[in-house]
C-alpha cells in the first residue's frame, strides 16, 4: 500500500500516473473486501499485484521503457 504513493511521486508519464491513481483507490478496497470472502494474506497480495498488472496493461504502460529512456538521458548529459 505504501508503494503506490512513492511511484506516483516520481516523474512518470501521464498514462502511468492515471493507472497509479486508480491503483491508489483500488488497493485499499481490495485489502478491505477480500478478507470478508477469503482470509488469506497470499490471496490479498496476489490480488493487489494482479490489479497493478491489469491497470498497467489496460493503460498500455510499460514502466521499463520509461525507466530506460530516463537513464539514457542522464547518461547523455
Amino acid at each position: 500500500m505504501w508503494t503506490i504513493p512513492s511511484l506516483r511521486a516520481r516523474d512518470c508519464s501521464a498514462t502511468e500516473k492515471e493507472a497509479l491513481n486508480y491503483a491508489f483507490v483500488g488497493v485499499p478496497l481490495i485489502n478491505i473486501l477480500i478478507p470478508f470472502v477469503w482470509k488469506s494474506f497470499p490471496a490479498v497480495f496476489s490480488a493487489d499485484v494482479l490489479m497493478m498488472i491489469g491497470l498497467y496493461a489496460w493503460k498500455g504502460v510499460n514502466p521499463l521503457d520509461d525507466q530506460s529512456s530516463s537513464e539514457e538521458e542522464v547518461a547523455a548529459e
